[in-house]
């Protein structure tokens, strides 16, 4: 009977251990995707930025980054959770929008050439470093 008892309370243990380093595991790599995905859309807006043309509103476009990151947006911003939505009004409050997802709406302004400064300093300052560091 003790020994039932004993075995039952190791194979808790080790479940429990397992678990925690599952979640460990997944919090790690959580972290170290975010920290990649900053580090990639920091080189991108450099590079975007070096040959912006104030006259234009453009500036050349990294092709091979702005891909990897548009294909890692969706895992990104599902990570960022409701960290990464905002309550977005218009210029004139003429519309608003409810959980606007901002690094999903912020990369195609790229390629629009309708990026703005206040969207990278959002992006960057508030959402992307909470998950990063």
């Amino acid at each position: 009977m003790t020994l039932i008892i004993i075995s039952s309370f190791v194979s808790i243990l080790i479940i429990g251990l397992v678990t925690l380093l599952r979640r460990y595991k997944g919090f790690v790599d959580r972290h170290n995707f975010a920290f990649e995905y900053r580090e990639k859309f920091i080189q991108f807006t450099n590079k975007y930025f070096e040959s912006y043309d104030n006259w234009n509103r453009r500036g050349n476009i990294d092709s091979e980054l702005y891909v990897w990151l548009t294909k890692n947006v969706n895992k990104i911003q599902g990570d960022l959770g409701h960290l990464g939505t905002m309550h977005y009004v218009a210029p004139f409050q003429i519309y608003q929008i409810s959980n606007y997802q901002i690094i999903i709406n912020t990369i195609p302004k790229f390629r629009n050439g309708k990026i703005e400064e206040f969207d990278i300093i959002r992006l960057m300052i508030v959402y992307l470093d909470t998950l990063a560091f």
